[in-house]
């Protein structure tokens, strides 16, 4: 048995799944497991993935047919057989002390979750990604997460694998977004003790293996947001934080229909969201941004998306 299980889902990853894995073996802290989890892959990433298990034993491999990510992250985690247990996606790297200082942080401040910060990495530079609060309280950092104001990926999170088991957590089936936030989120709802890592990073690739947003994986997506507001609204613990949890699933959805749906459609989905709140708040854009977007939107999503595009690059207070 291994103190922490590394789950990482893998699917058509094998331009940079040799970073991903590298990263992860040559960790300063050596009591690990690696799950790799082929799920179907299309490439030679299946390949790739036999080769490190047989050159060391730390790594297991589990093939599927292609099920989606969710059903690749539940696979790993009824493999998984650590103390803890973090998430890593086949495009991403993490810092070669990352491991053994999250599982420092996690023993000496008896924390069921320990958070380090991230790097968003583009293809010309780097942006810090800031996760770690010192100075929050525990109900902070919960209303953080759930709120959007911190990542609820489990990708820069170390968890006590005790916790994941005593809340009954899973990765809902047939989801293909957002099903970190529903095991995320739940704890958070649920409440546990957090601690954060500062001086190690979860390197965040938004370069490689970033599709395209075609209407038909924008209707998967969207769909699957809908599944995960139906189970977050569903968790018992904290109103507050499951209030905070849901609004921001809701925004996540109203943004995505917001480039396809039709202005009905879009205006339909969740009404309980104020559009002046949307455009103001969940876009960033200001108030004569705003009015001038909707009453475009009415005719062409795209054109309304164009104008207030343009309008943020002039500047000006309104």
């Amino acid at each position: 048995m291994a103190e922490i299980s590394v789950v990482c889902p893998v699917f058509n990853a094998e331009e940079y799944l040799h970073r991903c894995v590298d990263s992860v073996l040559s960790q300063s802290f050596r009591d690990f497991e690696l799950l790799l989890v082929d799920d179907g892959s299309e490439d030679a990433g299946g390949r790739i993935c036999d080769e490190y298990a047989q050159a060391d034993t730390r790594v297991k491999v589990i093939h599927k047919t292609n099920g989606g990510v969710s059903s690749a992250r539940q696979a790993g985690m009824d493999a998984a057989t650590g103390k803890y247990f973090i998430h890593l996606d086949p495009d991403d790297w993490i810092d070669p002390d990352l491991l053994g200082r999250m599982h420092d942080t996690a023993v000496s401040e008896k924390a069921d979750v320990v958070c380090c910060d991230m790097l968003a990495v583009f293809s010309s530079a780097a942006v810090l990604l800031r996760q770690c609060h010192l100075g929050y309280s525990q109900r902070r950092i919960a209303e953080a997460v759930a709120s959007g104001e911190m990542s609820h990926s489990l990708c820069n999170k170390l968890i006590l694998r005790s916790v994941y088991d005593s809340y009954g957590l899973f990765f809902p089936p047939e989801v293909s977004t957002g099903e970190d936030a529903v095991v995320c989120d739940t704890m958070f709802i649920k409440g546990v003790k957090c601690a954060f890592c500062e001086g190690v990073y979860y390197h965040y690739d938004r370069v490689s293996g970033q599709n395209s947003l075609t209407r038909t994986n924008f209707e998967k997506s969207l769909d699957s947001i809908k599944r995960c507001v139906g189970l977050l609204e569903n968790v018992d613990g904290d109103k507050k934080i499951r209030a905070l949890s849901v609004r921001k699933m809701k925004d996540m959805a109203k943004m995505k229909a917001f480039y396809f749906l039709p202005f009905k459609e879009f205006r339909d989905l969740y009404k309980e969201i104020n559009l002046d709140y949307f455009f103001r708040n969940i876009l960033k854009v200001r108030k004569r941004e705003a009015y001038v977007a909707l009453a475009l939107l009415v005719h062409s999503n795209k054109a309304a998306f164009a104008l207030f595009r343009k309008l943020k690059s002039v500047g000006g207070r309104t």
